[in-house]
């Protein structure tokens, strides 16, 4: 075996090992996601936590290996199948396992401390927390030549760069400041349909969640699923995991919720088998994750066809007790949501949140992570950015409102944020009216294996960005127009 044939043996092995704790660490944080309450989910939730510590700790000292990056350095690092493990080593030079224990030790108690802090909606419980580790997390940073933020956003997403989401975003913020002001100028003259909130009960919800499932496409034979803390979906192949959560006090925030999850299951589940064992047979990237979620929540739930097939569903489903006015049902859908929270953003707003979070994390990066001041300054950008509306009197409801930070993910809101701007791009550029009968009637296959031939079967092969390019030859903020183009078809009803 000559020295080529070596390294390549070597990258094939460690790529496989590193395939398997990724997949290991999905599948322990969807165990903790989804660990009952009572002394039995106690006992769960120390044991997984402890478990998904270990496997962190395994993954740095893999990733960190002389041999792997003798391997990587030989110049088979540079074939496309071994481009996401070369990436993923890329963060991991040398291995120190003191600092890797005080590492995710501070992540483990800075989450904690934003889980008590949220509870009585007092921030100043995990400053300091949170503080200690932005700082470290600063400092791994700028040990590895890299600036903190472009470190933390490639750090999830192969290719993405700083100035390219900064470029793409101010892109956005002029379509929005545009659309949003036709859409005050003709408010005054539009149709409100009112649809009072759906109330239904949680077995009928999964009745309808399970079909609308399958009638994505995805094989629910090999998905597991749970009620868990909040939704998420884990896992790749045949080790698929959804935790998921019910509304019962507005059921359309439990469908969309569900449709989200699925666009990500879909994904997950239709990765290239050929690469089941290889670190290119994972997903592109947390944006590309993202943009295959938002594909479904925020583009084909915005056709008037998935109304009418929702709307249908939840007829046949309550055996006609529940007749929705697929309509105002589809009104809905397009124009609900709170302008003053993420999580229930409407499609026009929710890229407002992300802007928002972009600007408090390069306040924290410039301040040295100096968290002080954050309440305020978290505050004063969404005042900026999305208007009255964010009045957070409630820290649960501002600095509080998500966990991202309180994990170690700085930049997760730039990867929703690439994610929604890929997803709409994707949606417009494949012409949504050609399949309206198909989403009336149900029919998925059409949509998934459309996203089959441009995203899925390419795993991560190539970086999001290549994967919207290879597709459609568009570039950079060019990709926009996929929002302006989709907010101007909402803003018309």
């Amino acid at each position: 075996m000559n020295r080529e044939e070596s390294a390549q043996k070597t990258l094939d092995q460690y790529s496989y090992k590193y395939t398997a704790l990724v997949q290991g660490y999905d599948r322990l944080r969807w165990h903790l996601l989804t660990a009952s309450s009572g002394i039995v989910g106690r006992i769960k939730t120390v044991f997984f936590g402890t478990a998904l510590f270990i496997n962190q700790l395994r993954l740095d000292y893999l990733l960190s290996r002389p041999k792997l990056q003798q391997a990587l350095n030989s110049g088979n690092g540079e074939e496309a199948r071994y481009q996401q493990l070369a990436h993923a080593a890329s963060y991991h030079p040398q291995f120190d396992l003191w600092d890797s224990l005080r590492l995710h030790g501070q992540k483990i108690r800075t989450f904690k401390a934003w889980e008590k802090a949220r509870l009585q909606s007092d921030f100043s419980i995990a400053a300091a927390p949170l503080q200690k580790l932005l700082k470290m997390q600063f400092s791994r940073a700028h040990d590895a030549g890299c600036d903190p933020y472009q470190y933390a956003l490639a750090e999830h997403s192969r290719g993405m760069r700083d100035e390219d989401v900064g470029e793409i975003m101010g892109d956005t913020y002029r379509s929005y400041i545009k659309l949003n002001t036709a859409k005050h100028k003709q408010s005054a003259s539009a149709q409100v349909l009112s649809l009072p909130p759906m109330i239904l009960d949680k077995n009928t919800q999964q009745r309808i969640v399970t079909r609308m499932w399958t009638d994505m496409g995805l094989d629910m034979a090999r998905i597991a699923v749970r009620e868990g803390a909040h939704p998420a979906c884990l896992g790749y192949h045949d080790d698929v995991a959804l935790s998921m959560v019910y509304d019962e006090n507005n059921a359309l925030n439990s469908f969309l919720t569900a449709l989200h999850e699925g666009g990500h299951a879909l994904y997950r589940q239709n990765l290239p088998r050929s690469l089941a064992r290889q670190a290119d047979g994972l997903i592109a990237g947390r944006d590309m994750d993202e943009a295959m979620a938002l594909f479904w929540e925020h583009g084909v739930a915005h056709h008037p066809a998935f109304a009418e097939y929702l709307a249908r569903v939840i007829g046949e489903e309550t055996h006609g007790e529940v007749a929705l006015n697929a309509a105002a049902l589809h009104q809905s859908i397009a124009t609900g949501g709170s302008d003053g929270l993420r999580i229930s953003a409407d499609v026009m707003h929710y890229p407002l949140h992300l802007m928002q979070r972009r600007a408090v994390m390069k306040t924290l990066v410039n301040n040295g992570g100096e968290t002080a001041k954050l309440k305020h300054i978290f505050n004063a950008e969404a005042a900026g950015y999305i208007g009255a509306a964010a009045k957070y009197d409630d820290d649960g409801r501002g600095v509080l409102e998500d966990p991202h930070w309180f994990t170690g993910d700085l930049a997760d809101f730039d990867n929703y944020f690439m994610g929604q701007h890929y997803a709409l791009t994707l949606y417009q550029h494949m012409q949504p009216d050609h399949y309206a009968d198909d989403i009336k009637r149900g029919n998925f296959a059409p949509l998934a294996a459309w996203l089959n031939e441009h995203i899925y079967q390419h795993g991560a092969q190539y970086t999001s960005c290549e994967l919207v390019e290879k597709a459609f030859g568009v570039k950079g903020a060019q990709a926009a127009n996929g929002y302006r183009q989709h907010i101007s078809q909402i803003i018309e009803l």
